[in-house]
Order: C-alpha cells, then structure tokens, then sequence
C-alpha cells in the first residue's frame, strides 16, 4: 500500500510539475515575444501582459502540490526536530489532515468564486475570467489531495517502521 501511495504521489507530482513547467515556457516565450515587440514592432501586443500574469498565477497552483510532496512548505523545523520520531509523524499527520480540512471548507467558496467568473471576460484576450478564477480551485484541490497523500505516507511509513 505505500509503495502504491508513494507512485500515486510521484506520479502527479512529475505531471503537474510538467503542466507548471510549460506554463513557465510560455511565460518565457510570451515575456520574449513581448521584448522583441518593443523594438521590432510600432506597437506591443497588449494581451502578452495579461497572458504571462494568468500563466504565472498556473504555473504557481500547478507547482503547489510539489512543495507539499517535497515536504518544502513553510514549517517550523526547530520545534518539529525536538520531537521523538513518533511525535514528530503525529504532527506532521495533523498538519496535513488540518490542511485537508480547511481546503475542503474552502472548496465550495473557490467553486462560486469560479462561477463568477462566467460574467465577465479578461480585457484583452477575451477568455472568460472562469478560466482565471479556477486557479483557486485547483490550487485547493491539489494542496487537499497531497496533504490527504502525505498524511497517509507519513501514517504508513510510521507502521512500517521498525520500534525504536
């Protein structure tokens, strides 16, 4: 079972890394085209702007799941390294189901929060401001499934240890 849980987790992590990797090529591309824009053309696409903001608002949500995998979040490390290794799993357990549990709170307020978004569109590009909007809904489902993810493994990784 953890095997199947650490493959599981490594697996969305490298697919949503890479999703968050081509939104940070584009970025590049766009932030590039918008350079040579200025120097080469007599007048700048105005939708770059707004493109490489909307793709680095993706690319971060994309990424959230990485650092809760990864163990990168922010934490206290002094205290939780002066816990036994038994307290030290609980805590890290806890922190994890109390992320869980707040996003799942949050998840409804993030679902009417993208369908606002049904209403308007973005300025220059014209994509309905769901697509937008839905960064928050993503980036509260991913933290949920990998703090959910991360409880477990800590959890079996805990049993299958040997006593101290």
């Amino acid at each position: 079972m953890q095997q199947w849980i650490e493959r599981l987790s490594g697996g969305l992590e490298r697919f949503f890394g890479a999703l968050a990797c081509l939104a940070l090529v584009a970025i590049m591309l766009v932030v590039v085209l918008q350079i040579v824009a200025r120097h080469a053309l007599p007048q700048v696409p105005a939708w770059t702007e707004e493109l490489s903001r909307y793709l680095f608002i993706h690319a971060i949500v994309l990424a959230s799941g990485s650092v809760i995998v990864r163990q990168r979040h922010v934490r206290l490390e002094l205290f939780h390294e002066r816990l036994s290794p038994r307290r030290a799993t609980i805590l890290t357990i806890a922190g994890h189901v109390l992320v869980a549990a707040f996003v799942i709170l949050l998840l409804s307020h993030a679902w009417r929060f993208m369908l606002v978004g049904q209403r308007q569109t973005s300025p220059t590009l014209g994509i309905s401001m769901s697509w937008v909007f839905a960064s928050a809904l993503v980036f509260l489902s991913l933290t949920g499934l990998f703090s959910i993810l991360s409880a477990v493994q800590a959890w079996l990784a805990h049993c299958n240890r040997s006593p101290d």
